[in-house]
């Protein structure tokens, strides 16, 4: 929802409001933007509703600490497992990001490809 929908449905002119508001209904997954904003005009300032506001907040923080922790450890991995020839480390490597991502990571850090990598990239090229 761009800020002059949520201007039009509510009254509400500030950036900071539509900031809070905007980050509510996008945590509120499909939701009508007219029933939020009639509901948001109504309840917006709300304890629960900051209160929920805050905890998405620090959801969404957990949630991408713990995308980044992944993505180090598969890295990790990864290094391990083109020093080693390990093909046990690449597979947790996938568990933790994806075939795809690996394969991504593997040219980005510039480890030669394997015949599983290969093989993928050929079945998703057809």
């Amino acid at each position: 929802m761009t800020q002059q929908e949520f201007t039009e449905r509510t009254g509400f002119k500030s950036n900071a409001i539509f900031e809070i508001a905007n980050d509510v209904y996008m945590a509120a997954g499909e939701m009508d933007k007219d029933a939020f904003c009639m509901d948001y005009k109504e309840h917006g300032g709300s304890i629960l509703l900051k209160h929920f506001y805050e905890k998405v907040q620090a959801l969404e923080q957990q949630k991408q600490e713990i995308k980044d922790f992944k993505l180090d450890m598969a890295k990790w991995l990864l290094k391990q497992a083109d020093e080693t020839e390990d093909s046990a480390l690449r597979e947790k490597a996938v568990e933790l990001v994806g075939e795809q991502k690996v394969i991504t990571l593997k040219i980005e850090l510039g480890y030669e490809l394997w015949k599983e990598d290969t093989d993928y990239i050929y079945i998703n090229l057809q």
